[in-house]
């Protein structure tokens, strides 16, 4: 026998790897398209069928500007509620 043989068998073929990644690639723009879908659905006034979704879907993309905005607003959010919880925790350890 050719131990180089069994060496070629061993290793796996390029071609598979390759096949599952564009495989799990078309089932996440499937589930991404669908998700979509429900939610132009959901934004006409439920429409389609089945119950409508609990929360409204995220939009797809914000800008930078959005982003940061956002971020700030949260950001001031964390302390006020920080602020409050070290106030409590003053008032109860005293």
């Amino acid at each position: 026998m050719d131990p180089g043989a069994g060496a070629r068998k061993e290793r796996p073929k390029p071609r598979e790897p390759a096949a599952r990644l564009e495989k799990a690639k078309q089932r996440s723009a499937q589930q991404e398209l669908k998700q979509r879908q429900r939610a132009e659905v959901g934004a006409r006034g439920g429409e389609g069928h089945g119950p409508a979704p609990a929360e409204p879907p995220l939009p797809s993309a914000l800008s930078p500007s959005q982003i940061y905005a956002l971020n700030r607003v949260m950001t001031e959010l964390e302390q006020q509620q920080f602020d409050s919880f070290c106030k409590q925790m003053q008032g109860s350890g005293e």
